[in-house]
């Protein structure tokens, strides 16, 4: 083969890519804007945890104080059956009246009916679980 009988080829080849240049700032913002959204997240989940704990100790407080009002009851219904009893003894060994053992009875808040006959033959009722 002769130099001018030489065949020829030519070979090309191409590179395709993308360089964001401009979308960078976009990119930053986008970023930023994500990192703001999950502050913002975290700081209404721990108000919300802060406001459940503070209706929590809230409600804790006021069983508390409901147990110490119910305490409190018990002792004084204690007291008032102690000084009903009391009363009744006083009355039955002849020192106290019937009027003393009813009131220590009614403080105590038990049931007492009473039941009062005037000379015409009627009758009166007083009974402490009709009143209201």
């Amino acid at each position: 083969m002769q130099e001018h009988e030489r065949e020829m080829f030519t070979w090309s080849v191409a590179v395709r890519g993308n360089i964001p240049i401009i979308d960078s700032g976009l990119a930053a913002a986008q970023a930023a804007e994500a990192s703001a959204q999950g502050q913002l997240s975290r700081i209404a989940a721990e108000s919300l945890a802060a406001r459940i704990a503070s209706d929590i100790e809230l409600k804790a407080a006021s069983v508390r104080e409901l147990q110490g009002r119910a305490e409190l009851a018990r002792s004084s219904l204690e007291v008032a059956q102690m000084q009903a009893e009391l009363a009744e003894l006083k009355f039955q060994q002849g020192a106290g009246t019937q009027m003393e053992a009813l009131a220590a009875s009614v403080a105590a808040d038990e049931l007492v009916t009473l039941t009062a006959t005037d000379p015409g033959g009627n009758t009166s009722e007083f009974s402490r679980a009709y009143d209201s």
